[in-house]
């Protein structure tokens, strides 16, 4: 009989040794596509990340820190990597609160777009899109005279709001945090009720509860932080209505700064969608460019739950439940459907062989199966949705995907890479789109990475000429 300790130093140096099949596997393949390493200039840094937006007129509305750059779109064209020789007609199958749709709209020439879409599954951060788009119909003149109102007591007695019916706006965790203080939130439910009220059916509705939005966040004792919503230290009773002023006063100064924006009105739209199954014709657009979630465990349903249910578009746990079962398999938070795309494909396929390995080097723990079924949703709906960016992109358009790899399981010596700017490339191939190449933009931050593996990229594709079937 072998002894638990062999048994489970047996264990650990198969696991390791898959890890190391895995990670020669990942370095054959980058043999055969073009891997750009970081520029010495980290000029690709800052185009992966949000944080150039946050001081930039009408995109510093709303904080999205799982957005990239308004500069990317510019910086590709500059490239060539998009045209700028002739008229582009844009799609953000993963628009999130309009990064790309808005850049586009807020350049003085608008470059050589055209017209441009974007489709976004979470109907809170669509909505957020939506409003941040709209700016043009704001009216100055009616938001001040709003505010001003807004600003006045309420007169007659203050009606009793009531609060979702979600835990975390009413418990109280053992070590006594909670996500409100309870005048927080009925300070919020109440301003939400004036601004309905004040503003009617009118364009400015948006621009108000979009500030409304913003504040959230910041009148809670929660923080956005990687996978969920992290509950911190309450530092006091936040002013709901100080915070509201702020924002819709840098709001305003946008507005004013904007009036003199001269710029044609281009076309920008934001549909709420699945990229998954794309609602347009075929050979419509003449490039993409999106960020889909990373293979990293976040589900967006949680980390926005606050917006989602505040806000109104969920109501009850099954509309939640609902709403999650439609969300992007890059999250275990909730049992979806199995499918078997990738697995119906060659087994010379790239894209199989990396999945197998990744799969293999997984280790033998209480997480394996939850993994192993997360890697295969993942796989399948990346498939998926390339199969429709195929479909809907016009022969030799550029489609360019920002994506971040990761680190799963085990312990740092022995956890398991996941390239996933690797598996998109392989899995665009097994649909028949080219490999231009990959741009590494960024090396993560983390004293775990010590191969180089974990990375934000640009996988850099395209339609083959020539090419008439999706």
């Amino acid at each position: 009989m072998v002894a638990p300790v062999e048994k489970l130093s047996s264990m650990v140096s198969e696991t390791v040794r898959e890890v190391e099949n895995l990670t020669a596997l990942y370095r054959s393949y980058e043999e055969r596509v073009s891997v750009i390493p970081t520029s010495q200039d980290k000029s690709f840094e800052s185009l992966v990340t949000f944080d150039n937006c946050k001081t930039e007129p009408i995109h510093r509305w709303y904080t999205f820190k799982e957005g990239y750059s308004h500069r990317l779109i510019a910086a590709l064209e500059n490239q060539g990597i998009i045209s700028a020789k002739a008229s582009t007609i844009l799609l953000d199958p993963f628009c999130g609160v309009g990064t790309t749709l808005l850049s586009c709209q807020l350049r003085a020439t608008n470059g050589n777009v055209r017209t441009v879409i974007g489709m976004e599954r979470n109907p809170a951060i669509h909505s957020i899109a939506k409003s941040k788009l709209n700016w043009r119909a704001y009216r100055l003149r009616t938001i001040k005279q709003s505010l001003e109102a807004l600003k006045l007591p309420k007169r007659g007695r203050r009606p009793m709001l009531s609060a979702p019916e979600l835990s975390t706006f009413n418990s109280t965790r053992k070590n006594g945090k909670r996500a409100f203080h309870p005048k927080v939130l009925a300070d919020l439910l109440f301003l939400r009720e004036r601004i309905n009220q004040e503003c009617g059916l009118n364009p400015e509705l948006d621009f108000f509860m979009l500030a409304w939005t913003a504040v959230i966040e910041q009148a809670s004792n929660t923080r956005k932080d990687g996978r969920a919503l992290r509950l911190i230290e309450s530092l006091g009773v936040p002013d709901v209505a100080e915070l509201f002023i702020a924002q819709c006063d840098l709001m305003i100064e946008d507005l004013e700064s904007m009036a003199t924006e001269n710029s044609q009105s281009l076309p920008a739209t934001a549909i709420l969608g699945d990229a998954r199954y794309i609602p347009f014709k075929e050979s419509m657009f003449t490039g993409l460019c999106y960020s889909p979630p990373y293979l990293n465990n976040i589900d967006y349903t949680e980390v926005y739950k606050l917006e989602l249910w505040l806000r109104g578009h969920v109501k009850t746990q099954e509309e939640f439940r609902s709403l999650r079962l439609k969300t992007f398999r890059s999250h275990p938070s909730i049992t979806f459907p199995t499918t078997s795309i990738c697995d119906r494909l060659r087994p010379q396929t790239w894209i199989r062989r990396l999945k197998t390995a990744l799969i293999g080097s997984l280790p033998s723990d209480r997480f394996r199966k939850m993994r192993e079924t997360l890697f295969s949703g993942y796989i399948d709906d990346m498939l998926l949705t390339l199969q429709e960016q195929k479909r809907v992109a016009k022969p030799g358009a550029p489609i360019v995907c920002v994506v971040g790899n990761s680190l799963h399981g085990g312990n740092a010596h022995h956890s398991v890479p996941v390239c996933t700017d690797l598996l998109i490339s392989a899995a665009a191939k097994a649909v028949g789109l080219g490999i231009d190449h990959i741009q590494v933009a960024r090396q993560l931050p983390r004293r775990d990475n010590k191969n180089g593996w974990l990375r934000e990229s640009l996988v850099v594709m395209q339609k083959p000429k020539g090419s008439t079937k999706s």
